[in-house]
Order: C-alpha cells, then structure tokens, then sequence
C-alpha cells in the first residue's frame, strides 16, 4: 500500500493535504476503494481506503489504527548553520532524518551566508523523508535566529552540549566524550566557522568544544557525522 502523511482528521475520515492529494490522484493514479496506509508524524499509524478521489482534498476512511511510542533512550538535537548553497542543507535535513534525528535548529552567526530559509520547503523535505525511512515521528524543526539567542535558550538544557570548531584552543574528541545522556545537542557551523567570540560564548554556556576527526569538514557533512555518531550511541 501506498504511505502518505497527514495531520487532517474527523469523525473517522482522514483528508489528504493539496500536494498529497495530487500526488496519490494525479501521479499515482488511484482511485474510490484503494486501501493506502498514512502517519500523522507524531506515532499515529493508519489503514483506510480512498472513499473520495479529489485532486484538491483526497479523503480517506479509517480502518485499522496503531500507536507507535518515541524511544526517548536519547534525543538528537543538531543545531547547524544554512549553508550558501539551499540544496546541501535541503540533503542534510533527508538524510539526517532517514538516519534518526530528534530535532534540527538552524541559526546564523557572523560568518553565516545565509540568514533566511524556505521553511515550507524544509518541511516537505523533512516529510518525505520520513515517508521514505518508514518513521512514524516528524523531527521538530526550528527556524533560523541569531547564534547568541539560541544559546540562551539552551543555556539550561540537561544533558551533553557541544559546539564542534576549527578554531585553535583546547578540543575535545566527540566520540570519545559521548555518554549515556538522554539528549545531546551539538552546534555545527557555518562555512566560515564559528568566530573565537562565539566558541567562548557557547562555552561559558556549557557547551563542550570538540572535534568531529582531523578532516576539515563541509558544514552538511559535519552535521551528518554527528548525528550519524548520536544514532550509533541510540542504539548501542
């Protein structure tokens, strides 16, 4: 069966959004009566079939129904910089998602590109990635604000910071210092780095400096090595 997403619900029916619709109408060619299976991105697992073929609003009766519980034995949380190029950072959001991730944040900083990002299109990315990895939980995922705010508002988060740089000054081996914490957040930089201002910004907020390997490193690629290492230590 077919697999799409939605959030639209009622008195036992679910609608497709527009580009779902299209997608299972107009491309797919289905029609009244094909049973197709749907997640609502928050553990919801559905069954039904096509009771109205709308191009615009496809509908859909609910049959059989399952709950899938997070495993919360570690939440990744990446924070990362918008690379120049949308296209990389578009990659890194399927393939950090296809990988298992928590929660993406993006920020900007004084070397940062770029400040601003199509959040709809991230999140059609994000949404088909998680269609194609057969995950049942839609990652959170945060717009763009300032690296200085961001910092503030994790200045209390319980469990491992980091803030991976290139910039000389004591660093510590990330995968040497990975425990058993129950969420992790690592900052990944732009394509300038962080500045010396902002690693002691993040560091006098308790994030831990280290080194993702003795590669310099593109900010997408950073970011898939650190989620790729905080997976690994999920399932271990």
């Amino acid at each position: 069966m077919h697999l799409f997403y939605t959030t639209l619900f009622e008195d036992g029916l679910a609608y497709l959004s527009e580009d779902e619709s299209l997608h299972a109408i107009k491309v797919l060619r289905m029609r009244e009566g094909q049973k197709v299976e749907l997640i609502d991105g928050t553990g919801g697992h559905f069954q039904g079939e096509i009771s109205k073929a709308s191009a615009k609003r496809c509908e859909i009766r609910i049959g059989k129904k399952d709950f899938y519980e997070l495993n919360n034995l570690n939440y990744v949380h990446v924070a990362i910089a918008p690379t120049k190029n949308s296209d990389r950072i578009e990659w890194f959001v399927e393939k950090a998602i296809e990988i298992g991730v928590n929660e993406i944040s993006f920020f900007y900083s004084e070397h940062s590109e770029r400040r601003t990002m199509n959040m709809d299109r991230t999140e059609r990315v994000a949404i088909s990635a998680m269609k194609q990895s057969l995950k049942y939980y839609l990652p959170k995922i945060n717009d763009p604000i300032p690296l200085d705010k961001f910092i503030l508002q994790n200045q209390d988060l319980v469990g491992g910071k980091y803030i991976a740089h290139l910039n000389n000054g004591n660093r510590l081996n990330f995968y040497k210092e990975l425990g058993k914490q129950t969420r992790n957040l690592v900052l990944i930089g732009p394509e300038g780095d962080f500045t010396e201002n902002e690693v002691n910004l993040a560091i006098n907020h308790n994030f831990i400096p280290v080194a993702l390997g003795e590669s310099r490193l593109r900010t997408e690629t950073a970011g898939m090595m650190a989620v790729a290492a905080l997976q690994i230590l999920k399932t271990t």
